[in-house]
């Protein structure tokens, strides 16, 4: 978690040294953001361990899968408006 509040703050200030790449930057990190979610939660779907096996307990709650659908949805949108930005085709 802290790894990734500081890649955060050097992005920021790489974005505030070097303006004319925000675009770009802000793409990236919205890409790895989306893979990032989807990955960790296809870990917790995916791999069973024993507490889900022996109790039931462990299984993905609905919380975690609002949480994905909100930062997802906002990643991804961040995502294609830089990756529309970076290709010359938004308005």
């Amino acid at each position: 978690k802290w790894t990734y509040y500081l890649v955060c703050f050097g992005l920021m200030g790489l974005m505030l040294w070097r303006p004319a790449w925000t675009v770009a930057i802000s793409a990236l990190e919205s890409l790895a953001v989306v893979v990032a979610l989807v990955l960790s939660m296809g870990a917790m779907v995916v791999v069973l361990s024993d507490a889900v096996l022996e109790t039931g307990g462990g299984l993905v709650t609905v919380e975690e899968i609002l949480n994905f659908l909100i930062s997802g949805s906002i990643a991804y949108y961040a995502w294609m408006l830089g990756m529309q930005e970076l290709l010359g085709k938004r308005r």
